[in-house]
């Protein structure tokens, strides 16, 4: 199975099992009330979880945050959302506006890389700079001619 149904059906599968768990675990602790070995394994998974969570975001973190500007920017969006209970669309609404703009005013901080190729090469590809007839030129408005 490739495709919708497949990935449908492998990603049931990797929930399944936890869930599982889960509603076991959780069956015991609603049928015999405090159970110490539930609560210590609910409390043990609770850490466990938390492990794997804060290692994921070591790990993109690095890959996207490049530079301190970035790290300060991700770190005043951590403190607004867990302390100060800024909602979340505020939060990526204005830092987006904040990247927009240094992103205009040229600041190296700001400056994003390519994917793949594009990201070893700087050049401009050709059907971006040229119009349909040679004669013709850019069509007004146009930022490459193109768009």
């Amino acid at each position: 199975m490739h495709g919708t149904r497949g990935g449908l059906v492998a990603g049931g599968l990797f929930v399944l099992p936890g869930v599982v768990a889960i509603m076991g675990l959780s069956w015991v602790y609603a049928l015999y009330g405090n159970v110490g070995f539930v609560a210590g394994l609910f409390f043990g998974l609770k850490a466990a979880v938390l492990a794997i969570v804060l290692q994921a975001v070591i790990r993109i973190g690095k890959r996207a945050l490049k530079g301190s500007v970035m790290v300060g920017l991700a770190a005043a969006a951590f403190v607004a959302i867990f302390f100060l209970d800024v909602p979340f669309p505020v939060i990526v609404l204005t830092a987006g506006v904040i990247g927009y703009l240094g992103g205009r005013a040229g600041l190296p901080q700001f400056k994003v890389g390519g994917h793949g190729a594009a990201a070893r090469s700087s050049r401009v590809p050709s059907y971006w700079t040229t119009t349909s007839s040679p004669r013709s030129g850019p069509r007004p408005g146009t930022r490459w001619g193109c768009c």
